[in-house]
């Protein structure tokens, strides 16, 4: 069977972001666009986005997939090493942080720099709107 990408939409609130799903939707599928790779579909928490559990069942569950989109590293637990253990099979696409981490490669590099995002200062993240949510971003962290 063909390999499958698929979209990773977490309830709005992340990391110090607001971000609603259809935003995020929205991104996943331009960013995945732009990397010439096409969403098979989207896995979508509802409830707690910190602990990843529909994300968690569903790559075990479908042995196909190879790579996961995500609006933002900040989606993940950093906390969950189990997570971690199995990410490092899959090429992940973090949008907001402009990074890709290819499978195979050190998932204790994504687990550190996700507490070090953890551990900003939210006021930093102040913004207008949606159109500025990117120029907040970007000055952080240059």
């Amino acid at each position: 069977m063909k390999k499958k990408s698929i979209g990773y939409v977490t309830g709005h609130h992340f990391g110090g972001w607001i971000i609603p799903q259809k935003i995020q939707t929205a991104i996943l599928h331009f960013n995945s666009i732009n990397k010439k790779l096409n969403l098979s579909y989207m896995v979508t928490e509802y409830k707690d986005s910190k602990k990843n559990d529909i994300l968690f069942s569903k790559i075990k569950t479908d042995l196909y997939i190879e790579n996961i989109f995500f609006t933002s590293a900040l989606q993940l637990n950093a906390n969950n090493i189990s997570l971690f253990k199995k990410l490092k099979k899959y090429n992940l696409f973090f949008f907001l942080e402009n990074m890709i981490i290819k499978k195979n490669t050190s998932y204790i590099n994504l687990q550190n720099y996700i507490l070090e995002l953890d551990n900003r200062k939210p006021i930093n993240f102040n913004r207008k709107d949606y159109a500025s949510l990117f120029q907040d971003f970007k000055k952080q962290f240059k």
